[in-house]
């Protein structure tokens, strides 16, 4: 993490470890304060290096390159394209946006922009824990509502994939399981008992028939 050069003695077996730099910023005034209070009862594990109203915090994000940007919202409206160009500017800043809302739109919306974990309002220690896993551990942190909806994503993906995999021809379909399977056309012509060119023939139509441009984008599951 770029911009963690204070380094402590982790709990964790005494192995060193680098204390989490954070800028905090909000639209209120009492969230922070409440968590830069929060933050401050644990100087072994971060370090603020900035606290901050919305309409500055790209400018310090910048500046500073923390490990975290903290953004506390009390107002339902999530400024999507600052938090966009936060993330522009520190790539590999932890963005941790804590609001009340579960809309699913707005939810969505941050993980578009690269917010890395989403959070409601929650007890300080639970708050505290998620800040170090999203840091140290690498994980996303979102409500639970997005789980049902990345699965009807997927969902439906595969089955737009599999309607696309019907139009084809029972001999072409039998060729498209060999390309997923990374048939070269010469391997498909002597499995087939075919002439390679009725291969290159057959594989221009599977392509146009289902939307893709190359092998690469073949769907091994259909």
């Amino acid at each position: 993490m770029p911009a963690a050069t204070f380094v402590v003695i982790s709990r964790y077996r005494g192995v060193p470890m680098a204390v989490i730099s954070v800028i905090i910023t909000s639209d209120s005034a009492t969230y922070k304060e409440a968590l830069e209070s929060m933050l401050k009862k644990l100087p072994n594990v971060f370090k603020i290096m900035a606290t901050t109203d919305l309409g500055m915090v790209v400018e310090k994000a910048a500046s500073f390159q923390p490990d975290v940007i903290l953004c506390a919202l009390r107002n339902e409206g999530i400024p999507f394209s600052l938090l966009g160009e936060v993330k522009r500017v520190c790539p590999q800043t932890v963005i941790v946006l804590v609001t009340e809302s579960y809309d699913l739109k707005k939810i969505t919306g941050a993980l578009e922009v690269g917010v890395d974990a989403y959070v409601g309002s929650m007890a300080p220690g639970y708050l505290t824990r998620i800040l170090e896993l999203v840091c140290r551990g690498g994980i996303m942190v979102f409500p639970s509502i997005l789980k049902n909806h990345i699965k009807k994503i997927l969902t439906n993906s595969d089955q737009a994939a599999l309607r696309q995999v019907e139009v084809l021809t029972g001999r072409e379909r039998e060729i498209y399981n060999l390309l997923v399977k990374k048939y070269s056309n010469k391997e498909i012509a002597r499995r087939l008992f075919i002439s390679e060119s009725t291969v290159k023939s057959h594989v221009r139509s599977i392509f146009r028939k289902i939307g893709v441009k190359n092998r690469s984008n073949l769907n091994a599951d259909a």
